[in-house]
């Protein structure tokens, strides 16, 4: 961290990144993150518990890994990463953040698969800012 300038702006990504830690090493991640570069942010996806043992059975079963208790997940992310008055946290659903699913030009199935992946897998694109 400390060889990054954040001091014209910064914005980090970690995309599909967050589902293999510890919630706890995720919030002193974004803590640390939130010291370091205010004006900064953050933007990373998440799943609920459902979405993470579903999207990890395979993944944590050919690695030897049975328990996935622990390891990042939210079903509210606006809630549940609250974690300090110096981030603003804003969320959207993973696919309904990309498109009006309204649209005349959305198939049934992309309306059906974004609302799985909202309403039961609790999918968010999650957007931290460092204030």
């Amino acid at each position: 961290m400390n060889e990054v300038d954040g001091s014209n702006g910064v914005v980090f990504f970690a995309a599909g990144v967050f589902h293999y830690f510890k919630r706890n090493e995720v919030k002193d991640l974004v803590l640390e993150l939130s010291k370091r570069y205010v004006g900064g942010c953050l933007i990373f996806d998440s799943v609920g518990k459902l979405g993470l043992k579903l999207m990890m059975s395979k993944t944590l079963k050919n690695m030897g890994i049975s328990d996935v208790e622990g390891l990042f997940y939210t079903n509210n992310p606006m809630q549940e990463l609250n974690w300090s008055d110096k981030i603003k946290i804003t969320s959207k659903g993973y696919m309904l953040g990309y498109y009006d699913m309204k649209s005349p030009n959305i198939r049934f199935s992309h309306r059906l698969l974004a609302k799985i992946g909202y309403d039961m897998m609790k999918m968010a694109i999650n957007r931290t800012e460092f204030v």
